[in-house]
């Protein structure tokens, strides 16, 4: 059996494993300088298993990715961004409380219901 997990992202995949999936995603960009990034990144993972199947759970390294954080204007950490066929359909900057996160996805998949 498959184990829910945070995907790791870069410039290589980013396209493949957000802009072109069929499911939300959220994406986590952090740096080792990042003094909030490990506990959110604990929080990714229980995210990961509660979406498991409904949601992908990912988070990329600013300092290696330079591409695709200018391409989104990264320009704070911790940034959340929410992705929903390939756009942003929330951002956050800051660590906020798992409920933010989970509103932000469930909010996705009513959305995918409808449609």
């Amino acid at each position: 059996m498959k184990t829910a997990r945070v995907i790791e992202l870069d410039d290589g995949n980013f396209d493949h494993e957000v802009i072109q999936s069929d499911q939300p995603v959220l994406v986590e960009f952090w740096d080792d300088s990042c003094l909030p990034c490990p506990t959110l990144t604990s929080t990714l993972g229980d995210l990961a298993r509660q979406y498991e199947g409904r949601a992908k759970i990912c988070h990329m390294d600013v300092e290696t990715n330079a591409q695709t954080i200018c391409s989104l204007s990264i320009e704070q950490l911790p940034a959340v961004l929410v992705f929903q066929n390939g756009h942003v359909v929330d951002r956050f900057v800051g660590e906020k409380p798992r409920g933010v996160y989970c509103s932000a996805i469930d909010g996705t998949l009513v959305l995918n219901w409808v449609i």
